[in-house]
């Protein structure tokens, strides 16, 4: 049976994305006052068969609808037709460098955008076709990302299928474990991205340190080489990329990754055909489902891979 990647990879990496993140480029944005309610919430997600995890998110008071939960892209897409709907579409179009091609979204402004009762106000969204969003075989109005995300320290819980957004600092004083440095920008031909959830690691093949994306929205650990390479290792073919561009061939190895004091083994890791260094951002993504739970800090900068939750008394249990 042929297996699957589940990833955008329309990759939104706004130069100043489902995952490979749209790089929007050339383009003058009108800075719009937005506010943020509320402090704390946690929400029940919903998973599809392919790793996906779907959050219900309301715009302008509308809703919930489905929207894939994606740390990887820095932009909150939303179908077109759903902004039609809610009388906020726009004729406008923008282009998006996507790693395989050129695209071209509607950005809009969101009055607001709402997840279980916290909200972002005066958000810039993009419109985008359902077409692309069909390409990803699931049924969702958008994609939730870090422009939105980037307001609150998150809690993935991938055994418990929630997720906890905190725009005070209540969750990261009730978390302990390795603070895993992270970064909130990417490089792509000497421009800085941004919104990004950048974390350095040292890859089995390499003693330098790699810069992968922390992306929600992909099931397998990715990795783009300098330049097209020979496959090697222990290899699992016939695995294929879903994007919202097309689909990649990819190849499969085996590799064993440490973060702090976590340690996974026989961690698969993709590279997809076509899809190397000069077109994105970063060095590779990192799937959040590889592990039980994860924190990520925004306003601390730091991720905690896998952390035990403090007792009132301080302990860790």
């Amino acid at each position: 049976m042929k297996k699957h990647i589940a990833g955008l990879f329309g990759f939104a990496l706004l130069l100043a994305t489902a995952s490979a993140h749209a790089q929007i480029t050339q383009t003058v944005r009108v800075q719009v006052p937005f506010t943020v309610t509320r402090a704390q919430t946690t929400i029940k997600l919903g998973a599809t068969s392919w790793g996906y995890l779907i959050v219900p998110v309301a715009i302008n008071g509308s809703g919930p609808y489905p929207f894939l939960l994606d740390t990887g892209s820095n932009r909150t897409l939303v179908r077109n037709e759903l902004l039609d709907t809610l009388g906020v579409s726009s004729k406008e179009l923008l282009p998006v460098n996507m790693a395989a091609n050129v695209s071209y979204l509607h950005p809009t402004v969101a009055e607001s955008v709402t997840v279980a009762g916290l909200s972002v106000h005066g958000l810039e969204v993009e419109g985008i076709d359902a077409d692309q969003i069909s390409r990803l075989r699931i049924s969702i109005q958008g994609v939730l990302g870090e422009d939105f995300l980037k307001h609150f320290d998150i809690l993935i819980d991938n055994h418990a299928k929630t997720l906890t957004l905190d725009n005070a600092s209540d969750l990261a004083r009730s978390l302990t474990g390795d603070h895993l440095p992270l970064s909130f920008s990417g490089m792509r031909s000497g421009h800085f991205t941004a919104d990004r959830l950048v974390l350095g690691l040292k890859l089995p093949s390499s003693q330098a340190t790699a810069q992968f994306l922390i992306d929600s929205g992909t099931n397998y650990a990715t990795v783009f080489p300098s330049k097209a390479m020979p496959y090697n290792g222990r290899a699992m073919p016939g695995v294929t990329l879903l994007t919202f561009n097309g689909n990649s061939r990819c190849h499969i190895d085996f590799v064993t990754l440490s973060f702090g004091s976590n340690t996974f083994r026989d961690l698969r890791l993709a590279s997809c055909e076509g899809l190397t260094r000069e077109k994105v951002d970063v060095d590779g993504m990192l799937p959040t489902s590889i592990f039980d739970r994860l924190f990520i800090s925004q306003a601390g900068g730091y991720a905690i891979a896998n952390p035990r939750s403090l007792k009132p008394s301080g302990d860790a249990y």
